[in-house]
């Protein structure tokens, strides 16, 4: 199946490749081309999503403390204790190529990946209160609790309806105790927090190190209870493991980038154009990219780039005049897409990620223009004009492959851009600039 898809990829973008260099012969058969090409694209893409064919190697105990290797459905399982979710099935394979099967949750009692993800199936002992009636609906449940932290003391987490409750157990416990935090609302707000799991934790975890002032500040959060748990684990000489669990974190991830841009620079007037110049430059960038998802992202990228060049259009006549434009380009520019981005994991480290962008180029510099005009042997040079610059539109599709999480390859297309015109008065001046970016880039994880 990966190769299969491979192929498509290689295909969709050789038959690109190729309508760039062809000899197209007006914008609107490039245009449909361009279309058809990321309808395509697209179309493969989201076939991709909705098949979900992406299983990656881990296992499950069964309630008869049966254990099976298998391959899991690479998604978010973050959800998987919510109560509406107890009877659903989870699938899975024997081997990469297998058929899917599916197990019911109710006879799953530990399941998980390596590091990325694990839960762990427990009966919730039944606490009372002063009135002799239950806390809370939790007790005396059989639930799988989602594995944080895994160590001599071992952080967990279980989704409800309304909010994420926290449990831990240090190795001398049979089960997992919850971490109490009563929230009091009135009228929607809330006018009271019981901050008491301050106190539970400390009389828990308190070693030399550990003292009250380290647990004042705690937050009933994920990442707060993870760093007390591991740094307690640290203290006692315990090498705890703590699981990622990233598929529904939000993150936030910059990565800087070095162009290689080849750009196919063709321009003119109303009576001519120049034949198509190849182009070569270098420029930089940055993008700040948020993750949502293992699949999904958002980024807003800018980058930079500068362009030098003379074109001449060729020799048109119009009315027995001949004129023929030298056209001398300084220009630089700032380009900035916005898009999102989706990512199909090859495997655990390696990524390829679709682009589909709008951009806008912000051009500064200079654009002049000197036109040669002859009649019959008398020539006549008209004086240099000055064109204005603007910023102009773009459709920015891509593709690229990430590694090793740090490093990326990406192949950008900007689509036609117009980005000069004449002063009032006089003809049409446009530019047209297909370019293809070779982007290669470094995130800050």
């Amino acid at each position: 199946m990966k190769i299969y898809k491979c192929l498509i990829s290689l295909s969709l973008w050789i038959h690109f490749l190729k309508c760039k260099f062809a000899q197209i012969k007006t914008l609107k058969t490039f245009m449909r081309s361009t279309v058809y090409l990321f309808a395509a694209a697209l179309f493969w893409v989201t076939s991709s999503s909705f098949g979900q064919n992406d299983y990656r190697k881990g296992y499950y105990i069964d309630v008869e403390n049966n254990k099976a290797e298998v391959f899991l459905q690479y998604k978010d399982y973050s959800k998987l204790n919510l109560p509406e979710n107890q009877e659903s099935s989870i699938k899975f394979k024997s081997s990469p190529e297998g058929a899917t099967e599916e197990i019911s949750q109710a006879k799953v009692k530990e399941i998980g990946m390596s590091d990325e993800f694990k839960f762990q199936r427990f009966l919730i002992p039944l606490l009372k209160n002063y009135t002799n009636q239950p806390i809370h609906d939790l007790q005396n449940k059989s639930l799988l609790l989602q594995v944080l932290v895994e160590g001599e003391a071992s952080l967990y987490a279980y989704h409800n309806k309304k909010k994420i409750i926290y449990f831990y157990k240090l190795a001398t416990m049979s089960v997992p105790v919850e971490l109490t935090h009563d929230v009091k609302t009135y009228g929607g707000e809330v006018v009271n927090t019981n901050s008491g799991y301050r106190r539970e934790l400390y009389a828990v975890l308190k070693t030399d190190k550990l003292q009250p002032s380290d647990f004042a500040k705690i937050k009933y959060s994920e990442d707060d209870l993870i760093k007390i748990f591991n740094r307690y684990n640290k203290e006692v000489g315990n090498e705890s493991l703590t699981f990622k669990n990233e598929f529904s974190k939000s993150k936030l991830v910059f990565t800087g980038f070095v162009n290689l841009n080849n750009s196919s620079v063709k321009v003119g007037n109303a009576y001519s154009y120049s034949d198509k110049k190849s182009l070569f430059s270098v420029g930089l960038g940055a993008e700040a990219e948020l993750r949502t998802s293992a699949h999904w992202a958002f980024f807003l990228r800018a980058s930079y780039q500068t362009s030098d060049y003379t074109l001449k259009t060729k020799e048109a006549e119009k009315s027995t005049i001949k004129y023929i434009s030298t056209f001398d380009v300084d220009t630089k520019s700032i380009d900035v897409v916005l898009s999102p981005r989706y990512y199909m994991p090859i495997d655990r480290n390696s990524n390829l990620f679709f682009n589909l962008g709008f951009g806008m180029a912000i051009q500064s510099g200079s654009v002049s223009e000197v036109q040669s005009s002859r009649l019959t042997t008398t020539a006549y040079d008209r004086a240099p004009l000055a064109l204005k610059l603007k910023t102009s539109m773009s459709i920015n599709p891509a593709i690229g492959y990430s590694f090793a999480e740090r490093y990326s390859i990406e192949l950008q297309y900007y689509s036609i851009k117009n980005y000069f015109e004449a002063p009032a008065g006089f003809q049409d001046f446009k530019v047209q600039n297909n370019q293809f970016n070779l982007s290669l880039r470094y995130s800050f994880i």
